[in-house]
């Protein structure tokens, strides 16, 4: 009888266990149909003529992994801000090509796949042919492409490439690092849609063909000084003009002074020697970048590189405003001491590893610098028990068993001759399970992954891309969640409190957010109180936030419209003495009739009216508006 029990207790345990698992499986395989009916959504579009950004996971917890049927056309790539499906469209004589997009979503022990058919439609044919760039920028308008051959890289910055002959030199846009496309001094045919940037035309959707290498040589660059740039007052058509005149902004080798105007990434100038109250501020997307130029403060060097841009409205070195000459710089050229060449390879350390992982990778340690430099790499504790998450020798990098952030710290030495310096190096390994306030994120280093949380006070998703803007903010800040996943919009609604993983990036000096994920919502209905603003700040620890503000119009608003291709923004306000704009984000990015109708709104405004406007400060004197709700005429 007692072993009859027994059995039947066993039996009963067993078949509560079978119940529980089939339940639980039976929810993720729910999960994993909803996911992929979702995928549908994300990606609708057959023919593909444009790069497209990747959802890795859901807020059910579904996992999304990808394989492309053909990587020379359709190739899956992680970036800073995620991962995303390149495109490499065949050239306007070949033929579209087939390719197959397969998804495999996984939820715990439950697996589905699914298969996208996709066609990468070929190049369209030139509108603009020719052996003179300037000759074909100049004839080609906006959205046509242009076809030309034996044109050289000169550069590369972490935003795309330049390239010139001798006549013109121009910036090709890719979003993303053009030194991993192209390599300096590689002359071919570039095929490209012609588009503006700030007035100045520039080239996007680009395809170079590499017919030979090592003729930078062939580009002669024109010798200057900064203030051949220096126009501060410059504005209305003139300023027009010389943007428009960009395109044929020669290669250039600038004689300079290097010298610093407070902190950050855009905090380098290049000024005359003789006169340095006249200068170019450093772009800081260039690959000779603040990182470079800052062991050189106080030095006269020569460096090479293009004007990139002219910026009215800039806060200048003497605390006035004024047009700002950005110049992207691609190399020093002028001869360096060993100790400057030690210094110059240890600021680069940094950028060549993250400040953080949370997966397995090899990492690169660099052996060698640029400068002629030997770097060796030790732990700085041989006993510090996280030592063996990464393997110096290999460069293995692994995770613990555990959840949480370990710090490994290690030390790059940097040698040259009788000269060397040290760089200590910290590294964050696993997934972060400990939040992270906004005050101290917008302290981050780039790269750092962290976890936080937050409420929902701003949110917009676009028509066209699978991603959004949106800004939270918590007791200690507020900040931008850059490109947002389209897949977690159903809980990203303003009053949400929501929590995720992230990596901080940063944009113009600015932290932001970047490659969020495990999206999970914490409450909902929350409201934030916000911020009374009377005058125009310069408080970093206010944007991001939400603020009211009571601006006044300084002309009647009759032009306002809203823009199907581009953000609109209306700067005719005042809020106190200073300057106010009031942005809101092109049709694709939101519902066309709320663009519409802040459009309406804003263009039955007067002089002298007065508006009350609760949205996000976005910029010094800016905020962006999502919906007509948020303002009301006074």
């Amino acid at each position: 009888m007692k072993n009859l029990k027994k059995v039947l207790i066993l039996v009963m345990t067993l078949v509560a266990t079978l119940t529980l698992v089939a339940c639980a499986n039976g929810g993720d395989k729910k999960a994993v149909e909803a996911a992929e009916k979702s995928l549908s959504t994300l990606i609708s579009e057959e023919k593909i003529t444009a790069t497209f950004v990747l959802v890795e996971s859901n807020k059910d917890g579904v996992k999304f992994e990808y394989t492309s049927s053909n990587e020379s056309h359709l190739k899956i790539e992680e970036t800073a801000t995620g991962l995303r499906a390149t495109v490499i469209r065949p050239v306007h004589t070949a033929a579209d090509v087939a390719v197959t997009l397969t998804v495999k979503l996984t939820k715990n022990k439950v697996t589905s796949t699914k298969t996208f058919n996709l066609i990468i439609v070929k190049e369209d044919a030139p509108d603009v042919t020719g052996d003179n760039l300037k000759a074909v920028i100049e004839a080609g308008a906006k959205g046509q492409v242009i076809e030309m051959d034996n044109v050289v890289v000169i550069g590369t910055s972490t935003g795309g490439y330049f390239v010139a002959d001798s006549s013109a030199s121009i910036y090709v846009h890719l979003n993303s690092d053009g030194s991993k496309v192209v390599k300096v001094g590689e002359k071919g045919k570039i095929s490209a849609k012609i588009d503006d940037y700030y007035g100045a035309k520039q080239l996007t959707s680009p395809s170079f063909t590499k017919a030979s290498d090592d003729k930078l040589s062939e580009i002669t660059p024109t010798n200057r000084i900064p203030s051949f740039y220096w126009n501060p007052g410059l504005a209305g058509e003139a300023l027009n003009a010389a943007k428009a005149n960009l395109t044929n902004s020669a290669y250039t080798k600038l004689t300079a002074k290097v010298i610093q105007d407070g902190t950050g990434e855009n905090s380098i100038f290049l000024a005359d020697v003789a006169d340095q109250t006249k200068y170019v501020q450093v772009y800081y997307k260039g690959t000779v970048n603040a990182d470079v130029l800052t062991p050189l403060i106080g030095q006269t060097i020569e460096v090479e590189g293009m004007l990139q841009e002219y910026r009215d409205g800039f806060d200048l070195i003497d605390g006035t405003k004024g047009t700002l000459s950005r110049f992207t710089a691609f190399r020093v050229v002028s001869e360096l001491n060993d100790e400057s060449k030690v210094s110059i390879d240890a600021s680069k350390i940094a950028a060549t590893l993250k400040p953080a992982y949370d997966k397995e990778t090899d990492l690169t340690l660099v052996d060698k610098g640029s400068n002629g430099t030997t770097i060796t790499w030790a732990f700085a504790s041989e006993t510090d028990p996280n030592n063996q998450y990464i393997n110096l020798t290999t460069g293995k990098l692994t995770m613990p068993a555990e959840a949480g952030q370990l710090e490994v710290k290690v030390i790059a030495t940097v040698i040259l001759n009788d000269k060397t310096k040290t760089v200590p190096v910290t590294i964050k390994v696993g997934t972060p399970t400990v939040i992270t306030t906004i005050a101290n994120a917008k302290l981050a280093l780039k790269g750092d992954i962290v976890l936080v949380k937050g409420i929902v006070v701003g949110a917009t998703f676009s028509n066209k891309y699978a991603n959004g803007e949106v800004y939270i903010q918590d007791e200690t800040g507020g900040m931008l969640v850059y490109r947002a996943p389209k897949a977690n919009a159903d809980i990203i609604v303003v009053g949400n409190e929501i929590q995720f993983i992230a990596t901080i990036d940063n944009y113009n000096g600015v932290n932001q957010f970047a490659n969020a994920k495990s999206i999970t919502k914490v409450s909902e209905g929350n409201t934030v109180e916000a911020l009374s603003l009377t005058k125009v700040t310069k408080d970093s620890n206010d944007l991001g936030k939400l603020v009211k503000v009571t601006l006044k119009v300084t002309k009647d608003l009759t032009a306002v419209a809203s823009k199907a291709d581009a953000d609109t923004f209306v700067g005719d306000f005042t809020l106190g003495t200073g300057k106010f704009t009031v942005k809101f984000l092109r049709q694709d990015n939101t519902v066309v009739a709320d663009a519409e109708a802040i459009a309406n709104l804003l263009k039955a405004l007067k002089k002298d009216d007065q508006i009350e406007v609760t949205a996000v400060l976005t910029k010094d004197g800016e905020v962006t508006v999502y919906s007509a709700s948020q303002i009301i005429k006074k």
